[in-house]
């Protein structure tokens, strides 16, 4: 049994980076490994809360510009992985789901 939804997860950050196949949906034991690195460690995304299938984190910048500079560069990243996250800016919060 396959799902849909964390097929193009890709995080980056200093400590290190996890990417999950590209080759279509993740099988439930791909699924697990993926979230278990993304959800444990540095880097610190968390389930959503209700019914939803989805996964967030809250980046947080010294400014704007920086924040802004963050969401310019995963965008990019997201729409060459045809994966288009919501997210929200406030001043120097990015939330992103």
């Amino acid at each position: 049994h396959h799902r849909r939804g964390f097929a193009s997860v890709k995080v980056t950050q200093v400590s290190g980076s996890v990417r999950a196949p590209s080759s279509g949906d993740l099988s439930e034991a791909e699924r697990s490994e993926v979230l278990g690195k993304l959800m444990h460690g540095p880097f610190g995304w968390r389930e959503t809360e209700g019914d939803r299938d989805a996964i967030t984190k809250t980046f947080e910048f010294s400014d704007f510009n920086r924040a802004w500079a963050f969401m310019s560069r995963a965008a990019l990243l997201a729409e060459k992985m045809d994966h288009h996250p919501e997210w929200f800016n406030v001043y120097n919060r990015v939330e992103v789901t």
